[in-house]
Protein backbone atom coordinates (compact mmCIF):
# COMPACT_ATOMS: atom_id res chain seq x y z
CA UNK A 1 0.00 0.00 0.00
CA UNK A 2 1.46 3.68 -1.05
CA UNK A 3 2.43 5.50 1.83
CA UNK A 4 0.54 8.72 0.32
CA UNK A 5 -2.93 9.64 0.83
CA UNK A 6 -5.06 9.28 -2.16
CA UNK A 7 -7.31 12.18 -2.27
CA UNK A 8 -11.04 12.74 -3.03
CA UNK A 9 -11.35 15.10 -5.67
CA UNK A 10 -14.75 15.50 -4.51
CA UNK A 11 -13.40 16.86 -0.78
CA UNK A 12 -12.16 19.82 0.09
CA UNK A 13 -8.63 18.77 2.21
CA UNK A 14 -5.81 20.81 3.57
CA UNK A 15 -2.16 19.96 2.75
CA UNK A 16 0.16 20.41 5.76
CA UNK A 17 3.14 21.68 4.15
CA UNK A 18 6.44 20.94 6.34
CA UNK A 19 9.61 23.12 6.91
CA UNK A 20 11.66 20.24 4.36
CA UNK A 21 9.17 20.95 2.16
CA UNK A 22 9.37 24.74 2.31
CA UNK A 23 13.22 24.34 1.74
CA UNK A 24 12.74 22.24 -1.22
CA UNK A 25 10.83 24.67 -2.79
CA UNK A 26 13.22 27.50 -2.02
CA UNK A 27 16.05 25.43 -3.50
CA UNK A 28 13.99 24.84 -7.03
CA UNK A 29 13.03 28.35 -7.25
CA UNK A 30 16.66 30.01 -6.57
CA UNK A 31 17.96 27.23 -9.32
CA UNK A 32 15.18 28.25 -11.32
CA UNK A 33 16.18 31.63 -10.67
CA UNK A 34 19.88 31.24 -11.50
CA UNK A 35 19.18 29.00 -14.20
CA UNK A 36 17.71 31.89 -16.20
CA UNK A 37 20.08 34.55 -15.37
CA UNK A 38 23.01 32.26 -17.02
CA UNK A 39 20.86 31.86 -20.09
CA UNK A 40 20.14 35.79 -20.20
CA UNK A 41 23.98 36.19 -20.12
CA UNK A 42 24.78 33.27 -22.68
CA UNK A 43 21.87 34.82 -24.80
CA UNK A 44 23.61 38.19 -24.63
CA UNK A 45 26.63 37.28 -25.98
CA UNK A 46 25.77 34.80 -28.64
CA UNK A 47 22.96 37.63 -29.68
CA UNK A 48 26.51 39.92 -30.79
CA UNK A 49 27.30 37.11 -33.26
CA UNK A 50 24.29 36.37 -34.94
CA UNK A 51 24.19 36.01 -38.39
CA UNK A 52 23.27 39.63 -38.90
CA UNK A 53 26.49 41.43 -37.48
CA UNK A 54 28.63 39.48 -39.74
CA UNK A 55 29.74 41.15 -42.89
CA UNK A 56 29.44 38.76 -45.78
CA UNK A 57 29.88 39.81 -49.61
CA UNK A 58 27.89 39.34 -52.21
CA UNK A 59 27.61 35.74 -53.32
CA UNK A 60 29.32 34.81 -56.45
CA UNK A 61 27.76 34.01 -59.71
CA UNK A 62 26.93 30.37 -60.08
CA UNK A 63 30.17 28.48 -61.06
CA UNK A 64 29.79 26.38 -63.99
CA UNK A 65 29.39 23.36 -61.45
CA UNK A 66 26.85 24.95 -59.70
CA UNK A 67 28.67 26.32 -56.79
CA UNK A 68 28.07 29.94 -55.30
CA UNK A 69 30.69 31.20 -52.24
CA UNK A 70 31.19 34.29 -50.40
CA UNK A 71 33.51 35.55 -47.96
CA UNK A 72 32.32 36.66 -44.15
CA UNK A 73 34.08 38.98 -41.89
CA UNK A 74 33.14 38.32 -37.83
CA UNK A 75 32.19 41.07 -36.00
CA UNK A 76 35.02 40.36 -33.41
CA UNK A 77 37.05 37.75 -32.21
CA UNK A 78 35.43 35.90 -29.88
CA UNK A 79 32.78 35.47 -32.59
CA UNK A 80 35.37 34.05 -34.83
CA UNK A 81 36.12 31.40 -32.49
CA UNK A 82 32.88 30.62 -30.52
CA UNK A 83 30.29 31.43 -33.18
CA UNK A 84 29.22 29.68 -36.41
CA UNK A 85 30.20 31.36 -39.69
CA UNK A 86 27.13 32.27 -42.00
CA UNK A 87 26.62 30.01 -44.80
CA UNK A 88 29.69 30.89 -47.48
CA UNK A 89 29.10 28.20 -49.88
CA UNK A 90 25.64 27.09 -51.50
CA UNK A 91 24.40 24.98 -55.00
CA UNK A 92 22.66 26.85 -57.29
CA UNK A 93 21.67 25.89 -61.08
CA UNK A 94 24.23 26.55 -63.46
CA UNK A 95 24.40 28.41 -66.43
CA UNK A 96 23.42 26.79 -69.84
CA UNK A 97 25.23 26.68 -72.52
CA UNK A 98 22.83 27.43 -76.12
CA UNK A 99 22.96 24.80 -78.32
CA UNK A 100 25.59 22.93 -76.81
CA UNK A 101 26.59 19.72 -74.34
CA UNK A 102 28.72 21.10 -71.62
CA UNK A 103 32.03 18.63 -71.70
CA UNK A 104 35.10 20.49 -70.21
CA UNK A 105 38.88 20.17 -71.08
CA UNK A 106 41.07 19.04 -69.00
CA UNK A 107 43.35 22.39 -67.88
CA UNK A 108 47.05 22.44 -67.12
CA UNK A 109 49.62 25.25 -66.42
CA UNK A 110 52.10 26.28 -69.24
CA UNK A 111 54.67 28.56 -68.08
CA UNK A 112 54.22 32.49 -68.17
CA UNK A 113 56.44 34.05 -71.06
CA UNK A 114 57.56 36.33 -68.28
CA UNK A 115 57.83 37.06 -64.19
CA UNK A 116 58.37 40.11 -64.26
CA UNK A 117 55.44 42.31 -62.97
CA UNK A 118 55.38 46.05 -65.25
CA UNK A 119 52.46 48.49 -65.36
CA UNK A 120 50.43 48.14 -68.24
CA UNK A 121 48.86 44.80 -70.19
CA UNK A 122 50.93 41.56 -68.71
CA UNK A 123 50.00 38.00 -69.10
CA UNK A 124 48.90 36.95 -65.44
CA UNK A 125 48.06 33.50 -66.29
CA UNK A 126 48.69 30.81 -69.26
CA UNK A 127 46.84 27.56 -69.17
CA UNK A 128 46.05 24.94 -71.37
CA UNK A 129 42.62 23.27 -72.59
CA UNK A 130 42.64 19.64 -73.70
CA UNK A 131 39.77 18.26 -75.53
CA UNK A 132 38.75 14.57 -74.53
CA UNK A 133 37.59 11.95 -77.37
CA UNK A 134 34.01 14.08 -77.40
CA UNK A 135 35.29 17.13 -77.65
CA UNK A 136 34.76 20.25 -75.13
CA UNK A 137 33.07 22.93 -74.33
CA UNK A 138 34.17 26.23 -72.28
CA UNK A 139 31.64 28.94 -71.73
CA UNK A 140 33.97 31.14 -69.88
CA UNK A 141 37.21 30.60 -67.77
CA UNK A 142 37.55 31.50 -63.94
CA UNK A 143 40.67 32.65 -62.00
CA UNK A 144 41.65 33.57 -58.52
CA UNK A 145 44.08 36.45 -58.07
CA UNK A 146 46.09 37.76 -55.21
CA UNK A 147 47.67 41.24 -55.14
CA UNK A 148 49.94 43.63 -52.78
CA UNK A 149 48.32 45.80 -51.46
CA UNK A 150 48.13 48.84 -53.25
CA UNK A 151 48.51 47.18 -56.88
CA UNK A 152 45.77 47.84 -59.45
CA UNK A 153 44.54 46.58 -62.50
CA UNK A 154 41.24 45.89 -64.60
CA UNK A 155 40.07 43.88 -67.65
CA UNK A 156 41.45 43.66 -71.11
CA UNK A 157 38.79 44.17 -73.87
CA UNK A 158 35.65 41.50 -74.10
CA UNK A 159 36.96 38.13 -71.62
CA UNK A 160 39.98 39.57 -70.54
CA UNK A 161 41.35 36.10 -72.33
CA UNK A 162 43.34 35.29 -75.35
CA UNK A 163 44.17 32.14 -77.63
CA UNK A 164 47.53 32.38 -77.67
CA UNK A 165 48.92 33.22 -81.63
CA UNK A 166 45.06 34.97 -81.80
CA UNK A 167 45.50 39.09 -81.82
CA UNK A 168 42.01 40.03 -79.89
CA UNK A 169 40.77 38.68 -76.79
CA UNK A 170 37.46 35.80 -76.81
CA UNK A 171 35.01 38.39 -77.05
CA UNK A 172 32.56 38.18 -73.76
CA UNK A 173 32.70 40.12 -70.74
CA UNK A 174 34.23 39.81 -67.03
CA UNK A 175 33.16 39.85 -63.72
CA UNK A 176 35.18 40.44 -60.15
CA UNK A 177 34.98 41.04 -56.98
CA UNK A 178 37.61 42.42 -54.59
CA UNK A 179 40.01 43.96 -57.14
CA UNK A 180 40.41 47.40 -56.70
CA UNK A 181 43.91 47.31 -54.97
CA UNK A 182 42.34 48.85 -51.42
CA UNK A 183 43.93 45.26 -49.83
CA UNK A 184 46.19 42.77 -49.86
CA UNK A 185 43.67 39.75 -50.36
CA UNK A 186 42.37 37.50 -52.80
CA UNK A 187 39.52 38.55 -55.46
CA UNK A 188 37.59 36.16 -57.44
CA UNK A 189 37.51 37.05 -61.49
CA UNK A 190 34.88 35.36 -63.91
CA UNK A 191 35.35 35.72 -67.81
CA UNK A 192 32.35 34.97 -69.26
CA UNK A 193 32.73 34.23 -73.28
CA UNK A 194 30.09 35.35 -75.65
CA UNK A 195 29.88 32.27 -77.48
CA UNK A 196 31.17 29.02 -76.19
CA UNK A 197 34.80 28.00 -76.80
CA UNK A 198 34.21 24.72 -78.65
CA UNK A 199 37.67 22.39 -79.11
CA UNK A 200 37.04 19.50 -81.69
CA UNK A 201 38.11 16.06 -79.97
CA UNK A 202 41.65 15.73 -79.26
CA UNK A 203 42.85 19.17 -79.54
CA UNK A 204 44.08 21.82 -77.16
CA UNK A 205 44.13 25.43 -77.15
CA UNK A 206 46.37 27.33 -75.30
CA UNK A 207 44.86 30.76 -73.38
CA UNK A 208 46.45 33.82 -71.69
CA UNK A 209 44.62 35.61 -68.97
CA UNK A 210 45.35 39.92 -69.73
CA UNK A 211 45.35 42.30 -67.03
CA UNK A 212 46.00 46.22 -67.45
CA UNK A 213 47.85 47.02 -64.53
CA UNK A 214 47.38 51.01 -63.72
CA UNK A 215 49.44 53.36 -62.12
CA UNK A 216 53.00 53.22 -60.21
CA UNK A 217 54.19 49.60 -58.67
CA UNK A 218 54.25 49.67 -55.18
CA UNK A 219 57.25 48.01 -53.30
CA UNK A 220 58.28 44.92 -54.43
CA UNK A 221 54.62 44.26 -55.85
CA UNK A 222 53.38 40.72 -56.57
CA UNK A 223 50.69 39.35 -58.46
CA UNK A 224 49.59 35.89 -58.11
CA UNK A 225 46.87 34.12 -60.32
CA UNK A 226 45.49 30.92 -60.66
CA UNK A 227 42.83 29.07 -62.88
CA UNK A 228 40.29 28.02 -60.24
CA UNK A 229 37.85 25.62 -61.78
CA UNK A 230 39.53 22.80 -61.31
CA UNK A 231 42.01 24.79 -58.99
CA UNK A 232 45.85 24.85 -60.82
CA UNK A 233 48.86 25.70 -58.91
CA UNK A 234 49.53 29.75 -58.90
CA UNK A 235 51.55 32.08 -61.42
CA UNK A 236 53.05 34.81 -59.96
CA UNK A 237 54.19 38.42 -61.35
CA UNK A 238 56.67 40.36 -59.36
CA UNK A 239 58.60 43.67 -59.87
CA UNK A 240 58.67 47.34 -58.49
CA UNK A 241 61.04 49.27 -56.38
CA UNK A 242 62.80 47.46 -53.56
CA UNK A 243 61.61 49.58 -50.75
CA UNK A 244 64.15 50.16 -47.75
CA UNK A 245 61.60 49.99 -44.74
CA UNK A 246 58.41 49.26 -45.48
CA UNK A 247 57.75 47.32 -42.60
CA UNK A 248 56.80 44.27 -44.41
CA UNK A 249 59.12 41.31 -43.77
CA UNK A 250 60.55 38.83 -46.89
CA UNK A 251 58.53 35.22 -46.05
CA UNK A 252 60.38 32.51 -47.93
CA UNK A 253 60.38 28.54 -47.33
CA UNK A 254 62.78 26.79 -45.30
CA UNK A 255 63.03 22.64 -45.62
CA UNK A 256 61.10 20.43 -43.75
CA UNK A 257 62.96 18.53 -41.31
CA UNK A 258 61.84 15.33 -42.70
CA UNK A 259 59.13 14.92 -45.64
CA UNK A 260 57.63 11.36 -44.61
CA UNK A 261 53.59 11.78 -43.18
CA UNK A 262 53.31 9.68 -39.83
CA UNK A 263 50.68 9.79 -37.15
CA UNK A 264 51.64 12.06 -34.05
CA UNK A 265 53.02 15.61 -34.35
CA UNK A 266 54.30 16.99 -37.68
CA UNK A 267 56.26 19.92 -38.71
CA UNK A 268 53.36 20.94 -41.69
CA UNK A 269 54.96 24.49 -43.18
CA UNK A 270 58.76 25.90 -41.82
CA UNK A 271 58.59 29.53 -42.81
CA UNK A 272 61.06 32.38 -42.78
CA UNK A 273 60.59 36.03 -42.48
CA UNK A 274 63.51 38.37 -42.75
CA UNK A 275 63.59 42.39 -42.06
CA UNK A 276 65.19 44.09 -44.33
CA UNK A 277 68.52 45.83 -43.02
CA UNK A 278 67.65 49.30 -40.84
CA UNK A 279 64.04 48.23 -40.74
CA UNK A 280 62.13 46.03 -38.03
CA UNK A 281 59.33 43.98 -39.19
CA UNK A 282 56.02 43.90 -36.87
CA UNK A 283 54.27 40.73 -37.28
CA UNK A 284 50.73 42.12 -36.14
CA UNK A 285 48.44 40.21 -38.05
CA UNK A 286 47.42 36.26 -38.51
CA UNK A 287 48.76 33.88 -40.64
CA UNK A 288 46.34 32.16 -43.27
CA UNK A 289 47.35 28.29 -44.67
CA UNK A 290 45.34 25.85 -47.11
CA UNK A 291 46.15 22.24 -46.42
CA UNK A 292 45.21 19.65 -48.54
CA UNK A 293 45.08 15.94 -48.07
CA UNK A 294 43.89 12.57 -49.27
CA UNK A 295 40.97 11.40 -46.98
CA UNK A 296 41.44 8.50 -44.15
CA UNK A 297 43.23 10.52 -41.50
CA UNK A 298 42.23 13.50 -39.58
CA UNK A 299 44.43 17.21 -38.58
CA UNK A 300 43.90 18.88 -35.48
CA UNK A 301 45.94 21.94 -34.36
CA UNK A 302 48.85 21.86 -31.29
CA UNK A 303 48.72 24.07 -28.55
CA UNK A 304 48.31 27.85 -28.33
CA UNK A 305 49.05 29.36 -31.58
CA UNK A 306 50.70 26.00 -32.73
CA UNK A 307 53.45 27.84 -34.11
CA UNK A 308 56.92 27.21 -32.39
CA UNK A 309 60.34 29.41 -32.89
CA UNK A 310 62.31 26.72 -35.00
CA UNK A 311 64.56 25.61 -32.19
CA UNK A 312 61.87 26.61 -29.17
CA UNK A 313 60.86 24.18 -26.99
CA UNK A 314 57.08 25.67 -26.75
CA UNK A 315 54.56 27.08 -29.50
CA UNK A 316 54.19 31.00 -29.50
CA UNK A 317 51.05 31.94 -27.18
CA UNK A 318 47.75 32.77 -29.24
CA UNK A 319 45.29 30.65 -30.92
CA UNK A 320 44.35 28.67 -33.99
CA UNK A 321 41.24 28.49 -35.75
CA UNK A 322 39.95 26.02 -38.62
CA UNK A 323 37.04 28.05 -40.98
CA UNK A 324 36.19 28.35 -44.33
CA UNK A 325 34.17 26.43 -47.18
CA UNK A 326 35.23 22.82 -47.92
CA UNK A 327 36.90 22.72 -44.78
CA UNK A 328 35.93 22.11 -40.89
CA UNK A 329 33.94 24.74 -39.34
CA UNK A 330 35.00 27.00 -36.62
CA UNK A 331 32.85 24.73 -34.46
CA UNK A 332 34.67 21.30 -35.53
CA UNK A 333 38.36 22.34 -33.92
CA UNK A 334 40.34 19.68 -36.31
CA UNK A 335 40.59 18.97 -40.48
CA UNK A 336 37.98 15.68 -40.74
CA UNK A 337 39.08 12.52 -42.14
CA UNK A 338 36.54 13.02 -44.70
CA UNK A 339 37.85 16.17 -45.86
CA UNK A 340 40.15 16.75 -48.60
CA UNK A 341 40.94 20.58 -48.25
CA UNK A 342 41.08 22.78 -44.91
CA UNK A 343 41.85 26.31 -44.08
CA UNK A 344 43.24 27.13 -40.84
CA UNK A 345 44.08 30.78 -39.18
CA UNK A 346 46.90 30.95 -36.60
CA UNK A 347 47.53 34.05 -34.73
CA UNK A 348 50.93 34.31 -32.53
CA UNK A 349 52.28 36.81 -29.84
CA UNK A 350 55.27 36.92 -28.29
CA UNK A 351 54.18 36.83 -24.93
CA UNK A 352 52.56 39.59 -22.20
CA UNK A 353 53.34 42.84 -20.58
CA UNK A 354 51.34 43.87 -17.78
CA UNK A 355 48.61 41.35 -19.33
CA UNK A 356 48.35 43.00 -22.33
CA UNK A 357 49.36 40.59 -25.93
CA UNK A 358 52.86 42.09 -27.25
CA UNK A 359 53.58 41.31 -30.93
CA UNK A 360 56.68 39.57 -32.24
CA UNK A 361 59.34 41.93 -33.89
CA UNK A 362 61.97 41.73 -36.34
CA UNK A 363 64.64 43.49 -36.13
CA UNK A 364 66.41 44.99 -39.42
CA UNK A 365 68.92 42.52 -41.17
CA UNK A 366 68.02 39.57 -38.87
CA UNK A 367 65.22 36.73 -39.48
CA UNK A 368 63.31 34.24 -37.40
CA UNK A 369 61.94 30.78 -38.65
CA UNK A 370 58.47 29.17 -37.22
CA UNK A 371 57.09 25.50 -37.60
CA UNK A 372 53.39 24.87 -38.13
CA UNK A 373 52.63 22.30 -35.81
CA UNK A 374 49.84 19.59 -36.84
CA UNK A 375 48.83 16.64 -34.99
CA UNK A 376 47.60 13.97 -37.11
CA UNK A 377 45.42 10.94 -36.33
CA UNK A 378 43.69 8.18 -37.96
CA UNK A 379 44.59 5.77 -40.57
CA UNK A 380 47.03 6.90 -43.13
CA UNK A 381 46.69 4.91 -46.43
CA UNK A 382 49.48 4.06 -48.98
CA UNK A 383 50.31 7.21 -51.27
CA UNK A 384 48.71 9.30 -48.41
CA UNK A 385 50.02 13.39 -48.58
CA UNK A 386 49.27 16.07 -46.49
CA UNK A 387 50.18 20.13 -48.33
CA UNK A 388 50.42 22.40 -46.86
CA UNK A 389 50.56 26.16 -47.77
CA UNK A 390 50.95 29.97 -46.93
CA UNK A 391 48.36 31.81 -48.53
CA UNK A 392 48.64 35.02 -46.18
CA UNK A 393 50.01 37.48 -45.37
CA UNK A 394 51.90 36.21 -48.54
CA UNK A 395 51.51 33.33 -50.71
CA UNK A 396 54.04 30.44 -50.95
CA UNK A 397 54.39 27.18 -52.77
CA UNK A 398 52.99 24.63 -50.68
CA UNK A 399 54.84 21.89 -48.58
CA UNK A 400 54.18 18.06 -48.82
CA UNK A 401 54.27 15.33 -46.44
CA UNK A 402 53.90 12.23 -48.00
CA UNK A 403 53.40 8.53 -46.86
Amino acid sequence: MSNLKKLNPMTSTKTKVTTRTKVLIGVAVAGLAAAAAIGTLTFSSSRRCAEKYWKCSDWSECSTDGIQTRTCQAPSLRCLRQAKSPETKRTCTPPEVPGAEVLYPTMSNVSLPTSVLTPGIVIADRVRATAGEDGAVMPGANFRIQASRGLSFVPTSGSSVRIVGERSNIPGSVEFTGCDGSMEGYCAWHALFTEPLVLVPGTTRTLDLLLDVTGPLPCEASLSTNFSLPELDSQVLSGGPDCACDGEGRFSLTALPMSTLTSGTVIGARINVAAPEGCDVTLDRSFSFSLRKTTGFSVITTSGSSMRNVGGSANLIGWASWAGTGGSSTEDPHCNAADETCWLNVRAWEGTVDGDRRDMVIAGGTSRTFDLRLLVSGTILSGGTLSTRLIMPVELDAQVLAR
